[in-house]
């Protein structure tokens, strides 16, 4: 299983006898025959791509001929997904490549030469099986006048020659013995047996041997007993068939023009003898074959004559397997299967994307040394460094629709992001070039920004994902129209960044906290860059290349500035208070003591409940409390206007003029807290109302009146384990009073262990008076 930045697997192919040029075709017809979509094929270097499942993303199979070691090709199987791990995909992608070439080495160019040399077998035709071979080519191919022996071979091959007829305007050679030879095929559908036979002109010189030569050389290559022969193979031995002829191989067919069963003979044992046409074809028809297959060469070869014609016209002439002149097309693994370290490396045509990734990695290194968490920075402290949030965004601080495009909410944010920019940055820097790298990055930051502002002013957004997500657009519309990219990698890289895309926006849209109107935002805005970017890229000349592309980058900060000018033409008032807080400070210091309000709340399993602070200044305390004599006491305080009675067994642990004004203890863990909290604005008043209601989700909720005074009361029951086993259950009360005139707010809140103590809270809270 490999593993890494795109994880890869490597090894070196070679097979006995081919040539790094041979291996290369070799492995052209191996990736047809797995469905392998092939991509660019060169003479020293070719790459394929593997089919799409659920199983893995497509991977890339790139073949390297190695300087100095003809016969080697170095094999590499690279990922071309967001992974860090294959699965042991690219392992097995090069184990079937090499098995599938190792099967088709008999295919194509076998040499009979080598052949010779071999050790052979020999065998023969019991006379009955001979008799029934000799019945056979009678019946298909006519009356035997002439028997050549093979004086080469004891094995009593014959050569049977027929003379030209009314129907068969030619000489036919056909083989007799050869089949005797059991050949060791594949599989049960490829005949084991086989004959051989050659149609001659009828001006054919008997004498002329060449055809007889072949025929004997491909029985000898039979009898060697170690491979085998079928229709669509071809035999060369590296030279002209004769003297006068630039033909230089033969191509295996069955025998045309004849009655149907005649390239097949039966024999008593039930065995089938396939009987192979030999046709003569030049180098490029066989060249052809191997980089298309025999079906399309036959398709090609459709007016050719069965009949041999050494100078007949060449049907793939000019052909060549290899592309021999420069592909406009792009590559986009040239950079992208670099490792890690040389991606992040600095240089020419490598600049944009590592420059990018070092300014938000080293922006997050600043931010950690100045205090900001590293996993969970709070809002304000991202605010500070430029995070966007619309009250401030729309009230003059529009530097922060650049800005945020930078910050980034804690450590796994900042590397998710970053991975995701590398991985796009090395494929899309290659297409548009470093310029525009960073200024798409910077355009479609903008447009995310402003659709952030547009969906949730008020939430806070800080993040490269819209910008990411732009850079995403820009590289889908080259994908979509197809320009500059080699075709085979563009299916790949559609699913890829297709998947990446859909994912994350349907993820954006079921989680919270996650800005998906900033990734709408940069990816449409990346779409429309990337068609004009395109656009300009196919129909534009190099001198007007870059005024047209400077007029569109204007134009798109233009339009930005239209649209943020008409969202801060109607602003909401709360966001004049809070940029009024912002910059005399009582917004973080508002910020904080919500903070500090949510770190009460305690949460189980089951239920929220809200737990009193015990951090009170007694020297702040300018009201009253008093002794009534008949087991109670008063609290006043007239700096809020309260004022409440408890029972004298109630122990004062606090009291203030402002927050919590009061907190009393009683027995067990029965305690109540007033708090007393001016809020800044109605929106802030809102959010610490719900950030009440939500600590005490599944408790029921009901209006009360005590003097005059509306109040709600949320009360509830948890279940609180005992140290030493067992456990107790605790009642829970808040008691809230929100004045939406003057922002004051009372907040009453109480546990209690028992009945008894339940009972006194209750009487406490009847006896709250505010003036």
């Amino acid at each position: 299983m490999a593993t890494g930045f795109r994880p890869k697997y490597e090894r070196t192919i070679e097979l006995a006898g081919y040539s790094s040029e041979e291996l290369m075709l070799l492995a052209i017809e191996a990736s047809k025959s797995l469905g392998w979509q092939a991509g660019s094929i060169k003479r020293d270097k070719s790459d394929f791509y593997t089919p799409t499942s659920f199983r893995s993303w497509q991977e890339k199979v790139i073949l390297s001929a190695i300087d100095g070691k003809d016969g080697q090709l170095l094999a590499t199987s690279i990922c071309t997904s967001m992974q860090f791990m294959d699965w042991g995909k690219n392992k097995q992608n090069l184990n079937k490549l090499t098995a599938t070439m190792q099967q088709l080495q008999n295919v194509h160019n076998i040499s009979p030469t080598e052949a010779d040399t071999a050790n052979k077998t020999t065998c023969a035709y019991t006379p009955e099986e001979k008799n029934t071979v000799i019945a056979h080519i009678r019946h298909f191919y006519g009356g035997i006048k002439g028997i050549t022996k093979n004086i080469v071979s004891p094995s009593g091959v014959e050569i049977l020659i027929v003379e030209p007829t009314s129907r068969f305007d030619c000489y036919t050679l056909v083989t007799c013995g050869a089949g005797a030879s059991v050949m060791p095929v594949p599989d049960k559908a490829t005949p084991s047996r086989c004959e051989f036979c050659m149609c001659m002109p009828p001006t054919w010189n008997t004498e002329d041997s060449w055809p007889i030569d072949w025929l004997l050389q491909c029985i000898s290559w039979l009898q060697q007993g170690n491979s085998w022969l079928a229709c669509g193979h071809s035999l060369s031995d590296g030279t002209p068939l004769q003297d006068d002829t630039l033909m230089t191989s033969m191509l295996l067919t069955i025998p045309e023009e004849r009655d149907k069963g005649a390239e097949n003979c039966q024999l008593p044992n039930g065995d089938s003898v396939a009987i192979y046409q030999l046709v003569p074809v030049y180098t490029e028809e066989v060249l052809f074959k191997q980089a298309n297959g025999i079906i399309p060469l036959l398709d090609k070869m459709k007016n050719v004559s069965y009949i041999v014609d050494t100078h007949r016209e060449n049907t793939c002439r000019n052909f060549s397997a290899f592309e021999e002149n420069g592909d406009s097309s792009i590559s986009m693994d040239e950079k992208a299967n670099a490792s890690l370290r040389s991606i992040l490396t600095i240089r020419k045509g490598n600049m944009a994307t590592p420059l990018l990734v070092y300014i938000n990695i080293a922006l997050f290194v600043i931010m950690s040394i100045c205090g900001v968490s590293l996993l969970a920075p709070t809002g304000i402290s991202i605010i500070k460094w430029g995070a966007d949030f619309g009250p401030l965004t729309l009230t003059g601080d529009w530097w922060r629709t650049i800005t945020c495009n930078f910050i980034h909410i804690g450590v796994i944010h900042v590397l998710m992001n970053m991975y995701a920019l590398l991985y796009i940055g090395i494929f899309l820097e290659q297409l548009i070039g470093g310029r525009r790298l960073i200024s798409a990055y910077f355009l479609t930051g903008l447009f995310s920004a402003l659709a952030s502002l547009a969906m949730h002013p008020e939430t806070i957004s800080a993040g490269a994902s819209g910008s990411i997500f732009g850079l995403y657009g820009i590289f889908l519309s080259y994908l979509v129209f197809q320009h500059r990219i080699e075709k085979g990698q563009r299916k790949s890289l559609l699913y890829s960044i297709g998947f990446f895309v859909f994912y994350n926006l349907m993820s954006g849209a079921r989680a919270e906290g996650i800005d998906n109107a900033a990734h709408i935002g940069g990816l449409v805005s990346g779409i429309i860059l990337g068609i004009i970017y395109l656009l300009t890229d196919r129909f534009a000349t190099k001198k007007t290349s870059t005024l047209f592309i400077s007029i569109t980058e204007i134009s798109f900060v233009l339009i930005f500035t239209a649209l943020f000018a008409g969202q801060t033409s109607n602003l909401p008032a709360d966001f004049i208070e809070i940029r009024e807080m912002w910059e005399n400070g009582t917004l973080e210091e508002y910020a904080q003591s919500v903070s500090s309000e949510k770190d009460t709340i305690e949460t189980d399993p089951n239920t929220s409940y809200y737990m009193p602070q015990n951090a009170t200044d007694v020297s702040t305390f300018t009201g009253s409390e008093t002794d009534l004599g008949n087991g109670m006491k008063e609290y006043i305080n007239n700096s809020c206007g309260f004022s409440c009675q408890y029972p004298s067994t109630w122990e004062t642990i606090g009291k203030s003029d402002t927050e919590q004004i009061l907190q009393l203890r009683g027995h067990g863990v029965s305690s109540l807290t007033v708090s007393y909290i001016k809020a800044p604005s109605k929106g802030a008043m809102e959010h610490m109302y719900d950030l009440l209601i939500n600590s005490m989700k599944e408790s029921r909720s009901e209006n009360i009146n005590i003097h005059g005074k509306t109040f709600e009361r949320i009360s509830g029951k948890m279940e609180c384990a005992v140290a030493g086993g067992g456990s107790i259950h605790i009642n829970q009360n808040i008691v809230i009073h929100m004045n939406e005139e003057t922002l004051e707010n009372f907040i009453i809140t109480s546990t209690t262990s028992d009945d008894s103590s339940e009972s006194e809270v209750q009487e406490i809270i009847k006896t709250i008076r505010i003036n």
